[in-house]
């Protein structure tokens, strides 16, 4: 069973030349016109990925992705533009994209872009093709989306699932709801709104076992104090060493409570 990718565009010479790329790649690929059509297939088809371009008559972009998400909040979606990416990165992060990618760019770094996000899905356990073994399920929770990456990037390459939260509220939501309860969570201390410690707090009154790794830049005595105290595994320093990052992640995984 292959991994499917349904490509959203208007240009019918994108639509060809993305069909014939992603099946030189072994992909299953469906392709749609325009966001009406997307809509219609998205039940049915049921795409581990979506490649959805921006500017398109009648149901732009934007208002696709929209749609897309009452139907499945959980798809990864890479966004095509030729639109400068200042003017789009903040409402379509609210909607969840996977990334924004501008016309042009390398068909290298696109496949690279694609099959990150279609090994993310897998260990996520939201793709329809079976997932993979994965280790283990890391929460990954930090406010710098350039960190967020690096960390879901390193540990989806190692075999661990991963979710992934901007900040403590979105951390405390999504474990209120996850079916699956993260084996550990990273979590940063210098966070806006609920800062570190008290998403650490919120998450021993829910669950007093899980495991909780500390993650900041700033080495202050009395947070290390007040961490340990509360129940946090250990406490890093950025920027990180990925090899003892991936000792303490895999030893708290294997070792449990």
């Amino acid at each position: 069973m292959k991994e499917k990718i349904l490509v959203v565009d208007d240009d019918v010479m994108i639509r060809d030349m993305l069909y014939t790329l992603f099946t030189k790649y072994n992909y299953d690929v469906v392709t749609a016109p325009g966001g009406k059509e997307a809509l219609e297939m998205l039940p049915e088809d049921k795409p581990d990925l979506i490649v959805l371009d921006m500017m398109m008559p009648g149901m732009n972009g934007l208002e696709t992705l929209k749609r897309i998400r009452e139907i499945n909040r959980e798809v990864e979606v890479i966004v095509l533009t030729s639109l400068p990416l200042a003017d789009l990165e903040k409402q379509a992060s609210k909607l969840g994209v996977s990334e924004i990618i501008r016309k042009g760019v390398s068909v290298e770094l696109f496949l690279k872009s694609v099959k990150y996000y279609l090994d993310r899905c897998q260990a996520k356990g939201t793709c329809a093709l079976p997932a993979k073994h994965i280790k283990g399920t890391i929460m990954v929770t930090d406010d710098d989306p350039e960190i967020r990456f690096m960390l879901e990037t390193f540990l989806t390459k190692h075999g661990y699932g991963v979710i992934s939260a901007a900040n403590g509220e979105e951390a405390i939501q999504k474990l209120s709801t996850a079916t699956t309860k993260p084996d550990l969570i990273l979590l940063d201390v210098k966070m806006p709104g609920m800062d570190g410690i008290v998403t650490l707090k919120k998450i021993r009154s829910m669950d007093k076992k899980i495991g909780v790794v500390m993650i900041t830049s700033v080495n202050d005595a009395d947070v290390v104090q007040e961490a340990m105290k509360l129940g946090a595994y250990e406490y890093i320093m950025k920027p990180f060493n990925m090899e003892y990052l991936e000792m303490v992640v895999l030893t708290k995984i294997l070792v449990g409570e």
